[in-house]
């Protein structure tokens, strides 16, 4: 049990890309819930410079799928994550999920969630779930939802529908986005 939660660990250090977002072992959507918006595709660059360029994935056979391939430059590192957008109770949302993982280190890839919305043709803001209020709330047993906890971190083990619940039931509360908000300009 020890090994497989320092692997839980060294992967929510390793593939976690936006800190403080909440990491799940399943996805916020399920195939009825996905959306495509093709003004998301292009490069985009944040608040502290690093380009995120969203290009829509294709399958095997060359098809359009309903998912983005976010490549995501940070310090001359690009980083590659699977996105979907779903909307849900009103809000959009992006779920971000690692692209591939590593084969020489035991990882765990997790989903984590952002609330999206488009400021205008050229902005797009990712508010993302703050990890430390969520966590209080769980740990004031004012939020039952399914999770495991390390030292310093929680992983949310709810199945879909009920992270579906969750982010609808707490969707108007601002802070549960509160502070993390990344703003992207198109560059491109």
């Amino acid at each position: 049990m020890k090994i497989i939660k320092k692997s839980i660990l060294l992967s929510l250090l390793l593939i976690l890309f936006l800190a403080g977002c909440i990491p799940s072992v399943h996805p916020l959507y399920t195939q009825k819930d996905l959306i495509f918006d093709t003004q998301v595709i292009g490069t985009w660059e944040d608040q502290e410079g690093n380009l995120w360029k969203f290009s829509q994935k294709k399958t095997q056979r060359g098809e359009n799928k309903k998912s983005y391939l976010l490549t995501r430059y940070e310090n001359d590192k690009a980083k590659f994550l699977d996105v979907h957008l779903l909307k849900l109770g009103g809000k959009f949302y992006f779920d971000f999920y690692p692209e591939e993982v590593p084969l020489d280190v035991q990882l765990f890839p997790v989903h984590t969630f952002a609330r999206f919305s488009k400021k205008g043709k050229n902005t797009i803001q990712i508010e993302q779930f703050d990890a430390d209020y969520i966590g209080e709330l769980i740990t004031k047993k004012k939020v039952k939802i399914k999770h495991e906890q390390t030292e310093d971190n929680i992983l949310l083990t709810a199945n879909t529908e009920e992270l579906q619940k969750f982010v609808i039931k707490y969707s108007k509360d601002k802070k549960l986005f509160e502070g993390n908000v990344i703003n992207l300009k198109r560059k491109r």
